[in-house]
C-alpha cells in the first residue's frame, strides 16, 4: 500500500507536487507468516510526469533473520510423594523466523532426596513452531505438605548459527496431600502361594507402610486373575484385618493374607491383587504370584520348575535314552560268518565231538538197555542236528585262505556252542576251495528202511539224512 498524508491508496497514486516542492510517500509491506530468514522480493517503484517521461527504481527486500523463543510455564511445580514422576508442563515457542537448537537446564538448591528431569525435552524448534516439555519430579518418601519446598529456575538456550537468545524462568516448588502406602512380603520367601496343593491353604504376611504425608485408613480387597487377566472366583483370599484406620505417615501395620486353592484348579501361574483403597482411589497396591499342585507330598523337580521346562527335559532324556539303545544295538551285532558254518569243527577237538555223537545216536534203541520214557521229536532233531559236525572229517585247505584259527592239539576243551535253530546254507559265490570241497565229497544215497519200518520217533525227512549212521550204530 501506498501511504500520502495519511490517505491509503492500493498499489498506486495521482499527486501534484508543485515547483521546487516536496511530497513524502510511505510504503507499507508486510511479510508473510510464513516467510524465513533470506527469503526475498523485488519492488519496482515508478514515478511518471507523462508516457515518456518518467522514473523507475528496482529494490529487492530480504527478510531479515529474527531469533527468539518464547517460555511459558505454570505458578507452581506441583508434586505428589510418591515412586514415580510427577510432571510439571512448560511451552516453548519459537517466534522468530529462524531454525533454532534449544538447549535446556535446571537449578535448584541441594535437597537430599529429590529427583528432578526433563522427560524429553524438544532439540529443534522450526520457525513459529511450539512445543510442550515435561518437568518431572519425585520428592522424598513422607515429604510434609508445603507450599514452596524450594524454588527451582528453568531455562532454555535458543541458537542459530552462533547466535543465541535465553529465556528462563524461576517457580516455586509445592508438595500436596499424598496418600501413598507402600505394601511387600514380610518373610524371605518372596513367592510364598506357588504350588499350593489343590483344596489346600497357604498364608503369609504382607507389611503396609504409610510412605505419604497424610493418615491413611481404607479397605483391604483381593483379585485373583489368570495370565489372561480373567477374574477368578472359585480362589479365595481372606485378609486379616480386612480394614486399616488411623495408619500415620511413616507407621507399618501387618496385614495376614491366607490364600485356597480349589479341588479343580489348574497348575497356573496365577495373580493375586492386594489393594489398599480409600474410596475410589487405590493408594496402594501388591501382586503376589499363586500356582496350584496336584497333591502335598508332590515336591518334585518338576513340581518346582516352569511347564515348558518340564517338557524341554523330558524330551531331551527320551532323545538320550534312544541314542543309548542304538548304540548298544550296533555293538550287539554277530557276524554271519558262512565259513565257520560249513566248518564247525575246527573249533573243536575229536574227543568232544565223539562224545557228542555217542550222546545223540544213545535213543534207548539196544535190546540191552532200558528206556523210562519217551524221547520226543524235537529232542531228537536237536541232539542229532548237534552232532552231525563229528561224523565228517573237514577236507584240509590253507588256513590262510579263510583266516581260520589252527588246531591245538593241547586247546582246552570248550562248551559246546548254543543250539540254533537250522537255517538254510546261504548263497556263498563259488571258490577254488568250494568246488574242490563239492568235487571230493560222496554222493549220498538214500539208505534202506528196516523191515520192522522206521525208528520210534523218527521221521523220513530224519531217516534220509541220519539213517546210515543208526544202521551203522545198529548192525554191531
Amino acid at each position: 500500500d501506498l501511504s500520502i498524508d495519511s490517505v491509503t491508496y492500493p498499489k498506486q497514486a495521482t499527486l501534484t507536487i508543485p515547483a521546487g516542492q516536496s511530497t513524502v510517500v510511505k510504503i507499507n509491506i508486510v511479510s508473510s507468516s510464513s516467510a524465513v530468514s533470506g527469503d526475498f522480493i523485488n519492488l519496482d517503484l515508478t514515478a511518471e510526469v507523462s508516457t515518456f517521461d518518467y522514473l523507475k527504481n528496482e529494490t529487492r527486500i530480504v527478510i531479515n533473520d529474527e531469533l527468539s523463543v518464547e517460555l511459558q510455564s505454570p505458578q507452581k511445580v506441583i508434586c505428589y510423594v510418591r515412586d514415580s514422576f510427577s510432571y510439571t508442563e512448560f511451552n516453548i515457542t519459537n517466534t522468530g523466523n529462524a531454525i533454532v537448537r534449544l538447549n535446556w537446564s535446571y537449578y535448584y538448591p541441594s535437597e537430599e532426596g529429590w529427583v528432578v528431569g526433563f522427560a524429553n525435552p524438544v532439540k529443534t524448534l522450526e520457525p513459529r513452531a511450539w512445543s510442550i516439555v515435561n518437568l518431572g519430579v519425585i520428592p522424598p518418601l513422607n515429604t510434609p505438605i508445603q507450599d514452596s519446598a524450594f524454588q527451582i529456575t528453568i531455562s532454555v538456550i535458543a541458537d542459530n548459527n552462533g547466535r543465541i537468545f535465553e529465556q528462563s524462568t524461576t517457580l516455586d516448588v509445592a508438595v500436596i496431600e499424598s496418600k501413598y502406602g507402600n505394601l511387600t512380603l514380610g518373610e524371605d520367601n518372596q513367592k510364598p502361594f506357588i504350588g499350593i496343593p489343590k483344596g489346600d491353604t497357604a498364608s503369609s504376611q504382607v507389611l503396609l507402610r504409610n510412605d505419604g504425608n497424610t493418615v491413611l485408613s481404607g479397605d483391604l480387597s483381593s483379585v485373583v486373575v489368570d495370565l489372561e487377566g480373567k477374574k477368578l472366583t472359585n480362589w479365595k483370599v481372606n485378609l486379616e484385618p480386612p480394614r486399616l484406620t488411623g495408619v500415620n505417615p511413616g507407621e507399618t501395620v501387618i496385614i495376614d493374607v491366607e490364600v485356597k486353592s480349589p479341588n479343580e484348579a489348574n497348575k497356573g501361574p496365577y495373580q493375586i491383587f492386594v489393594n489398599l483403597s480409600d474410596g475410589e482411589q487405590i493408594v496402594a497396591s501388591i501382586n503376589l504370584q499363586a500356582s496350584a499342585s496336584n497333591a502335598k507330598e508332590d515336591t518334585g523337580l518338576f513340581n518346582s520348575l516352569p511347564w515348558y521346562v518340564s517338557v524341554i527335559s523330558v524330551i531331551i532324556g527320551l532323545v538320550g535314552v534312544l541314542l543309548l539303545l542304538s548304540r548298544i544295538r550296533r555293538q550287539g551285532i554277530v557276524d554271519n560268518y558262512a565259513t565257520e558254518q560249513i566248518l564247525a569243527d575246527v573249533y573243536g577237538t575229536g574227543y568232544e565231538a565223539g562224545v557228542r555223537r555217542e550222546s545223540a545216536l544213545n535213543i534207548g534203541q539196544s535190546q540191552d538197555e532200558k528206556t523210562s520214557g519217551e524221547v520226543s521229536q524235537a529232542e531228537i532233531a536237536a541232539a542229532l542236528a548237534q552232532s552231525m559236525s563229528s561224523e565228517f572229517t573237514p577236507l584240509p585247505m590253507p588256513n590262510s585262505e579263510y583266516n581260520l584259527p589252527s588246531i591245538n592239539p593241547h586247546q582246552p576243551i570248550l562248551p559246546p556252542p548254543a543250539i540254533l535253530p537250522s537255517l538254510p546254507p546261504p548263497n556263498l559265490p563259488p571258490s577254488p576251495s568250494q568246488n574242490q570241497f563239492n568235487n571230493t565229497m560222496p554222493e549220498s544215497t538214500t539208505p534202506p528202511i528196516p523191515s520192522s519200518g522206521l525208528p520210534i520217533g523218527w521221521t523220513i525227512e530224519q531217516w534220509n539224512a541220519y539213517g546210515n549212521m543208526w544202521l551203522e550204530k545198529n548192525s554191531k
